[in-house]
Order: structure tokens, then sequence, then C-alpha cells
């Protein structure tokens, strides 16, 4: 007669991983290259129209010409169309405009497709929030990019969305 022990553990199956010699790491000097990008493209075009639309708003509002309200509308849209192939590129290949040019791309640790949810909650949100704590932000900006010198090459948005940055 077979009856179930309900003292034996639970019994699990295990999915085989790549090897790691499969997967190679994104190295720490390409992710800060990608990231150098990252931040030239999208905070550099924010920057540009904030910079161009307050100069012009304020300095003449009743007097804006036509070129002008071309200008703030071809400005706005670059840097929608950056934020759009960002968000794309994240969705599809788990790669920013950096990271696509410098062929890195995030997955998870199981080496799956990373969600643009988890991305975005996750890896972007959650730093931007601890970010945003007194004092506690100010040491948040410092640790985070510091926990790559680890040999995982995970920073603390990484570890937090249980993601890492490998090559493609």
């Amino acid at each position: 007669m077979t009856e179930l022990n309900p003292y034996l553990p639970p019994a699990a199956t295990l999915e085989v991983l790549p090897e790691l010699g499969e997967i190679q790491l994104a190295s720490r000097l390409s992710r800060l290259t990608a990231a150098s990008i990252d931040f030239l493209i999208l905070p550099g075009a924010f920057l540009t129209v904030f910079i161009f639309f307050y100069s012009r708003i304020y300095s003449r509002l009743s007097q804006l010409d036509d070129i002008d309200i071309f200008v703030m509308t071809l400005l706005s849209l670059v840097m929608l169309t950056a934020i759009i192939i960002n968000i794309v590129l994240l969705y599809r290949y788990g790669q920013t405009i950096g990271k696509y040019f410098l062929s890195i791309r995030i997955v998870r640790m199981d080496y799956s497709r990373v969600g643009l949810a988890r991305i975005i909650f996750y890896r972007i949100l959650s730093i931007w929030l601890l970010r945003m704590i007194p004092f506690i932000g100010n040491i948040i900006v410092i640790v985070n990019p510091l926990f790559i010198f680890q040999n995982s090459r995970r920073c603390l948005h990484d570890l937090i969305a249980d993601t890492i940055v490998v090559k493609c």
C-alpha cells in the first residue's frame, strides 16, 4: 500500500540554466559607456527643450514667432521620439539606445526576457524613489553604481529587479 508520507520534503524539478560560460556578463566599461550615451541622449534632449522653452517663453511671452513655435515643437518631438525608442527597445530587447549600440541587454537572473514593468518599476522607479528620501538619497546615488564592482557586476538596481546585464 502506497500512502503519501506527510513528513517527506517537497519535491521540485530543477531547470537546467545555461552555463555562465555561454552567457557573458557585460563589462563594467560597456555598461558605463551605455549609461553615458543614454545620459547624453535623453537628459540632453530634455535639457535642450527646457532651456529653449524657458528662454523663449519668459523673455518674450507675448511675442512668440512662428519659428519659435516650430523649434519648440521640433525639440519636443525629438525628446518624445528618444523616449519612445527607449521604451520600445526596453520592451522588445531589454536594451536602451546606449545598450543597443554596445550590444548589451538586460535579462532576468534565469536569462529570460525582462518585462517592461519590471524594468520601469524595479530598476528605474525604485532607485528614483529611494533617491528622493532625504540623506538616504545621497547615499543611494553613490552606492548604486559602486555595487558593480562585485564579481556579479550587478548594481543595486539590478539586485532589486533581479536582473543582470549581458552581452548579446
